[in-house]
């Protein structure tokens, strides 16, 4: 009789530790992938934003140099202080404003965004409708063309102290620009004698 003779080996169990490790690995290269794909979509809707607020930015200084024209233009419908009135609704000098009194708001604060007493750019200067801001959804268009107000301002130092010498007059220019977005708005002002 044969006996034969069986050795039995003890296998160690698996722990799946490499399993483990593996998910791990995993878990960490999905989390680093979305949070590069959170950064970039935040980085794009920064430059977005940007683009934006520099296209209003630059419309808000082009009606500033419509202004300046209406100011400038050689039969100008602004002579000094005439016609200017507080609430800015002049028929004739609709957009031109007497500064507000002690008080109360600025006067472009309360009348700039309001069409019946602001001037659209290009509305006295006459410009084509070419040389006119695209409003949206026109590619590169804007959400509303800009608008301006011209406050007459006395200069104190050309006050004169005869009557023969007419009154001086600085006009303060409140601009705003609006972008490809209704809530971008840019308003830029300045002062200045002609």
């Amino acid at each position: 009789m044969t006996t034969s003779s069986t050795t039995w080996r003890v296998i160690p169990r698996e722990q799946g530790s490499t399993l483990l490790i593996g998910m791990l690995f995993l878990i960490i290269l999905a989390l680093l992938g979305l949070s590069a794909a959170l950064i970039s979509k935040t980085d794009e809707r920064m430059a977005r934003n940007s683009r934006d607020r520099n296209v209003a930015f630059f419309a808000a200084e082009s009606a500033l140099r419509d202004a300046r024209a209406d100011i400038h233009l050689p039969a100008s419908r602004i002579q000094g202080a005439t016609g200017a009135v507080a609430d800015c609704s002049g028929v004739t000098t609709k957009g031109l404003c007497l500064p507000a009194t002690a008080g109360q708001p600025q006067v472009w604060e309360t009348y700039l965004t309001d069409p019946a007493r602001s001037v659209e750019y290009g509305e006295m200067t006459s410009l084509t409708t070419a040389q006119k801001f695209k409003v949206a959804p026109a590619p590169g268009g804007v959400i509303a063309p800009p608008r301006y107000l011209i406050e007459a301002l006395p200069d104190i130092n050309g006050v004169s102290l005869s009557a023969k010498v007419p009154q001086k007059w600085l006009y303060r220019i409140t601009a705003i620009g609006y972008g490809a977005n209704a809530g971008t708005s840019v308003i830029v002002q300045e002062t200045i004698r002609p």
